[in-house]
C-alpha cells in the first residue's frame, strides 16, 4: 500500500511538472519566439532601407545577437518539452538528445537496447529528466569532448550509463558542498527505488551508472 501511494504521488507530481513545462515551452515558442522573429524581420527591413547601417559593425553584431536569441529560445523550449518524448517515447527522446549534443560539437555515442514500448510514461519521463540533468552537469562543468550514453533494459530493470572524458571531480568534496546537482540526481533515483554509482576523479572523467526498476 505504501509503495502504491508513493507511485501515485510520484505520478501526480510528474504530471503537474510536465504540464507546467509544456505551458512554459509553448509560451516561449509562441510568444517570445514570435516576438523575436518579428524583431528580426523589422531589423532586416531597416537595414535594407538605410544602406548606411550595412557599413556599421554594430549592425552586423546586432543581427547576430537576434539570431542567437532566436536559437536560444528554441533550445530552451525544446529542453523544457522535447516533442520526441511525447511522440517517440524514451528511446526517441534519448536519440534526439544525442543528435543535439553532436550538433554542439560533442562526440556522442548512444547505445539503446531492449527498452520496452510498454514502459510506464511516468518512469520514462523521470529517466529522461535524470539524463537531462546529468548532461546539463557535463555541459556546465566537465569540459568534455566525448560522451557515451547507454540505455539497456534487462531483467525488469533499466540500466543507464553516462560517461564523459571531461575534468572529473572529487566526489566526496562535491557531495559535502552540495554542488553539481548531485543531491537532486541522487534523490530522483532514490524516489524511483533505483541505485546510482558514481566513478569520478579529478582529471579522469566521470562515469555514472544507474539501475532503475521498470515497475
Amino acid at each position: 500500500m505504501q509503495q502504491k501511494n508513493k507511485l501515485l504521488a510520484l505520478s501526480s507530481m510528474i504530471e503537474g511538472q510536465e504540464a507546467e513545462r509544456l505551458r512554459i515551452a509553448k509560451d516561449l515558442h509562441d510568444s517570445l519566439g514570435g516576438l523575436l522573429s518579428t524583431v528580426k524581420a523589422h531589423f532586416s527591413t531597416i537595414r535594407k532601407d538605410v544602406p548606411q547601417l550595412e557599413q556599421l559593425s554594430l549592425s552586423e553584431k546586432t543581427n547576430g545577437l537576434i539570431d542567437e536569441a532566436c536559437l536560444e529560445v528554441r533550445r530552451i523550449s525544446h529542453n523544457m518539452m522535447p516533442h520526441s518524448l511525447s511522440i517517440s517515447g524514451l528511446i526517441g527522446a534519448v536519440e534526439d538528445l544525442g543528435e543535439h549534443l553532436n550538433e554542439e560539437d560533442y562526440a556522442v555515442t548512444v547505445e539503446i537496447k531492449s527498452i520496452p514500448d510498454t514502459l510506464e510514461k511516468t518512469r520514462s519521463v523521470m529517466i529522461y529528466r535524470l539524463l537531462q540533468e546529468i548532461i546539463s552537469n557535463i555541459r556546465k562543468h566537465a569540459n568534455a569532448k566525448n560522451i557515451l550514453i547507454q540505455l539497456i533494459g534487462h531483467n525488469n530493470t533499466i540500466h543507464l550509463l553516462v560517461e564523459d572524458d571531461g575534468n572529473g571531480f572529487d566526489f566526496q568534496e562535491a557531495t559535502n558542498n552540495g554542488g553539481l546537482g548531485l543531491k537532486s540526481i541522487n534523490s530522483r533515483v532514490q524516489f524511483l527505488d533505483g541505485t546510482i554509482a558514481w566513478d569520478t576523479h579529478p582529471g579522469r572523467g566521470t562515469s555514472i551508472n544507474l539501475n532503475i526498476p521498470m515497475i
